[in-house]
């Protein structure tokens, strides 16, 4: 198995000049690829790439936005960020671009080889999803990109933190991968079965812009009523609308950027729980415990533990 390794050059050529700075990184095992990097640009980078191998590919925009346009078919993606896709394509020959000052990205690339282990048909969203996916033809797990759930950024981290390497990695990679999978066919049969969401185009608009000033303004200590005066939504819309567009309330949004944001600390940096605790608003190190305990089912210890006797 393949190393992770920075792909600087790849990544580079992907935003073109517009990018002031890039990385991405990139592991590889039995022809599965996976990517994660950041990007910052000026403009929308746009690149051309073209396969002519079938792939299930799952991406997840973790922040700035994603498209992607198949000439063949005029087939069309646009994921903002914290949304994510599953789809099966038996060849593509487009263009993808990335757009926001900062993009930050997770995907995997499947072959068909590896397709055995996925095919589930328990739910009818996989049914349907395998049938024409074995059929040889294009085919989306949803109609439209899902929220990016806390459990799936979990897993996202744990991937992109793996401390094991060689077969152990292999298998650590393949079983999360089977756990994501798993993840978004279990959000998608949810969100198949419910009715379409009957909110304006500029209600979707400007709640998605609450949304992005949720993630601005997370380090702050914010309101509904002031959520509702930067975008121009009345508390009830923002309320309803957020949980029915994103499939979470304000509040829950709000925590999850909040505990994953720790987490990050707690493994990126130096930062004492208590400083951890103190950036995030709380005065109390035990509630921020708490908090993430509730989130994660783990204490803030137990990570920096289990990070420590890793390295």
């Amino acid at each position: 198995m393949d190393e992770t390794t920075p792909v600087i050059d790849q990544y580079i050529s992907l935003c073109g000049n517009n990018a002031s700075s890039s990385e991405i990184l990139m592991s590889t095992f039995d022809g599965i690829n996976v990517f994660w990097g950041t990007s910052y640009q000026e403009r929308e980078a746009i690149y051309r790439e073209s396969k002519q191998v079938p792939y299930l590919h799952m991406y997840f925009s973790l922040e700035g936005a994603s498209s992607s346009h198949e000439e063949n078919t005029g087939k069309q993606y646009f994921l903002t960020d914290n949304q994510h896709t599953i789809s099966y394509e038996p060849s593509f020959d487009g263009y993808y671009a990335v757009s926001g000052p900062k993009v930050r990205s997770f995907g995997i690339n499947i072959p068909s080889s590896f397709f055995q282990k996925l095919i589930l048909t328990d739910s009818e969203s996989l049914k349907r999803f395998w049938d024409k996916a074995l059929a040889g033809n294009s085919v989306d797990l949803t109609a439209h990109p899902m929220p990016i759930t806390a459990r799936q950024k979990m897993v996202i981290l744990d991937m992109q933190h793996c401390a094991f390497t060689g077969d152990m990695k292999k298998l650590f990679y393949e079983s999360k991968i089977l756990e994501l999978f798993l993840l978004q066919a279990e959000q998608a049969e949810k969100l198949n079965g419910k009715r379409a969401s009957p909110l304006k185009p500029q209600d979707i608009e400007k709640l998605q812009a609450a949304r992005h000033f949720v993630y601005q303004h997370m380090l702050e200590p914010i309101s509904l009523s002031q959520i509702s005066k930067a975008t121009g939504l009345n508390e009830f819309k923002l309320k309803r609308g957020f949980k029915s567009l994103f499939g979470t309330t304000v509040f829950e949004y709000l925590i999850d950027l909040k505990m994953n944001y720790a987490r990050q600390m707690l493994l990126n940096t130096s930062c004492t729980i208590f400083e951890v605790a103190y950036t995030l608003g709380y005065s109390e190190p035990y509630n921020f415990s708490k908090a993430f305990k509730k989130h994660f089912g783990y204490v803030p210890s137990q990570l920096k533990e289990s990070f420590n006797v890793m390295h």
